[in-house]
C-alpha cells in the first residue's frame, strides 16, 4: 500500500506499508514449531527533482521494529532460528537524466 502527497510541483512524499502474515519455518515440513509472527512496516521516501536532476532520502523501518523476515528449524536438537532484520535504516540517491 502507497500513499503518494505532492508538497510542491517538484517535491513529494512516499509512504508504504508493509504487511507480512503468519508463515511456516522453513524446514518444519511437519508444521512442528508453529508459525513465524506477522509484521508490518512503514517506510518513507522523500523525492525532490529540479530540471534533470533527481534526489532521494528513503527512509526503511520507520518505527524502528523488531523482526525477522526469516526463520528456520535446524540444529541437534531441532530448534527455531530467527535471523533477525534491519532496523531502521536510510538510503540516499541523486540520479540525472540526459
Amino acid at each position: 500500500m502507497d500513499v503518494t502527497y505532492s508538497i510542491t510541483e517538484h517535491a513529494s512524499a512516499i509512504l508504504t506499508g508493509v504487511y507480512i502474515g503468519e508463515r511456516p519455518f522453513i524446514n518444519d515440513f511437519s508444521n512442528d514449531f508453529g508459525k513465524q509472527d506477522a509484521y508490518f512496516l512503514l517506510n518513507a521516501k522523500f523525492i525532490s527533482r529540479w530540471k534533470s536532476l533527481k534526489a532521494f532520502l528513503g527512509v526503511n523501518n520507520l518505527t524502528d521494529k523488531q523482526y525477522s523476515e526469516y526463520g528456520v528449524v535446524g540444529g541437534t536438537p531441532l530448534e527455531r532460528a530467527f535471523y533477525p532484520s534491519p532496523g531502521r535504516n536510510f538510503l540516499a540517491g541523486i540520479s540525472f537524466a540526459l
